[in-house]
């Protein structure tokens, strides 16, 4: 049996509905849970059962949480995820699950009356000072900058680095470097040296 899929009635999409069917109207003005991806509910579902495990259910509720320790926990997090690190070496669970339960904590914190508020002393101007100064600059050196074509290196280099054959050895100068390809990785003088990319590594050392 196939089935045949119909769109969604554009009144349906922008939140009206049909009178004719009051269940409609009612449904379109609740949560729209059904937007939140799955694996993101998946996260917080697995995040917050490791707290369980460590803490105990809803522990923050009913002692209280200080907001500058939730906001470091997100943000280690983060940092080492975006450093590479896919897993906390504490627990081995994803750094972003760490990172989204640390944040869902500090929200239900917020809105139950159980955040201890120890944020940034008269930190509330320094968000607009701070997108001034992108204002102020990054168009700028973008502009002096516009005639350079430097190679920008991602974590993606990793790998393929190593499966393309980027780095090749070669003697130079008694030393053993490794070279880029000739397909533009870098200028000719900007070559790692004395250390070779596989999969999963960095490569530390610049000459």
């Amino acid at each position: 049996m196939s089935l045949t899929y119909v769109n969604m009635p554009e009144k349906l999409v922008t939140g009206a509905a049909k009178p004719t069917n009051p269940k409609d109207i009612v449904a379109t003005t609740k949560l729209p849970l059904h937007l939140i991806p799955m694996i993101t509910q998946a996260y917080l579902a697995i995040g917050h059962f490791n707290g369980l495990g460590k803490y105990g259910r809803d522990n923050w509720r009913a002692s209280g949480v200080l907001a500058s320790i939730y906001v470091s926990a997100a943000l280690r997090h983060i940092n080492s995820w975006n450093e590479g690190e896919e897993l906390d070496p504490d627990d081995g669970v994803p750094h972003l699950m760490g990172a989204i339960t640390s944040l869902s904590i500090l929200i239900d914190a917020q809105y139950t009356g159980m955040l201890n508020d120890d944020r940034k002393y008269r930190g509330a101007g320094i968000p607009a000072q701070a997108r001034g100064l992108a204002e102020a600059h990054v168009a700028r050196l973008a502009k002096l900058h516009a005639s350079r074509r430097p190679k920008h290196y991602n974590i993606q280099d990793i790998e393929l680095d190593a499966k393309e054959d980027v780095c090749r050895k070669e003697k130079t100068q008694g030393e053993v470097t490794c070279c880029d390809s000739a397909s533009g990785k870098g200028p000719e003088a900007y070559r790692p040296v004395g250390v070779l990319a596989r999969p999963g590594e960095f490569r530390t050392a610049r000459g």
